[in-house]
C-alpha cells in the first residue's frame, strides 16, 4: 500500500502533464507549502531518500533558483516562480542546507512573483530555525506574537484564549526548557512525546490574554 502526495493538475495521476520544473516541486506538496506534507515525507521516506531525490531535480534543473530561466515548452506557473523556488527552499530547510544558502536562493529568486504567497511562512521557518521550540498546537486560542533571543537563551509567545475554558497549548522542544514562565510567574508543564519520539511540553492557558517565556541551557 502507498500514499500519494502533492498533486497533479490537467490529466491528474493517469497523464500528468510533466511542465519544468512544476512536476518536482508539486510532488513535494500542494498548493502552497505546506509544513505538514513535507514532516510526512520525511516520516515515512526518510531524509536520505529526500535527499536523493533532490539530487535528480538539481542535475534536471540546475537553474531552478533564477527566476529569468528560460525553458523550451510554456510552463503552467511561469518557469522559477514562487510556485517551484519557494518549496524547495522549504526542503533543503529540512535537509539541513546552510543559513547562507538559502538566503542567497531566496535572492537570487527575486522578480518572479506568482505564487508569492507561500514566501512568508518559509522565511518565517528560516529566520526561526534555530529557536529550539516550536508551537505545535493552540487549541481554540489566537497566536498573537513571539520573539526568540538566542544571546539570552529565551524564547516569548503571546497567546489570547477567548473561550470560556483552559485551552491546552503544546510545544515541540529540541532543548526542553529549563523554566517556564506564564506571565511572569514559574508554572509546570505536562511532557510527553509524539509517534516519532519528538519531545511535547503542554501549558494550560486560562481565558485572557497570556505570555508565556522560555529559557534554554546551551540554546544557539
Amino acid at each position: 500500500m502507498g500514499t500519494v502526495n502533492g498533486f497533479h493538475e490537467f490529466d491528474a495521476f493517469i497523464h500528468p502533464k510533466h511542465d519544468p520544473p512544476w512536476w518536482g516541486a508539486c510532488s513535494l506538496s500542494g498548493y502552497g507549502v505546506q509544513p505538514e506534507t513535507f514532516d510526512t515525507a520525511f516520516a515515512y521516506v526518510g531524509a536520505d531518500r529526500m535527499r536523493a531525490w533532490w539530487d535528480v531535480v538539481t542535475k534536471i534543473y540546475p537553474q531552478w533558483y533564477d527566476p529569468k530561466k528560460p525553458y523550451p515548452a510554456g510552463t503552467i506557473y511561469g518557469g522559477n516562480s514562487c510556485y517551484v523556488t519557494i518549496p524547495f527552499i522549504f526542503l533543503n530547510l529540512y535537509l539541513g542546507t546552510e543559513d547562507a544558502k538559502l538566503i542567497a536562493w531566496s535572492k537570487d529568486s527575486e522578480g518572479n512573483w506568482a505564487g508569492n504567497f507561500q514566501a512568508p511562512n518559509v522565511f518565517a521557518e528560516i529566520l526561526s530555525r534555530h529557536c529550539p521550540i516550536q508551537i505545535a498546537e493552540w487549541g481554540r486560542c489566537t497566536f498573537d506574537q513571539a520573539r526568540y533571543q538566542p544571546d539570552a537563551n529565551r524564547a516569548e509567545v503571546v497567546f489570547a484564549n477567548a473561550a470560556q475554558t483552559g485551552q491546552n497549548v503544546v510545544f515541540a522542544c529540541e532543548i526542553v526548557p529549563e523554566q517556564i514562565l506564564l506571565d511572569g510567574q514559574p508554572c509546570e508543564a505536562q511532557k510527553s512525546t509524539d509517534r516519532w519520539g519528538k519531545r511535547l511540553i503542554a501549558v494550560t492557558l486560562a481565558p485572557g490574554r497570556h505570555e508565556l517565556a522560555f529559557t534554554f541551557p546551551n540554546a544557539r
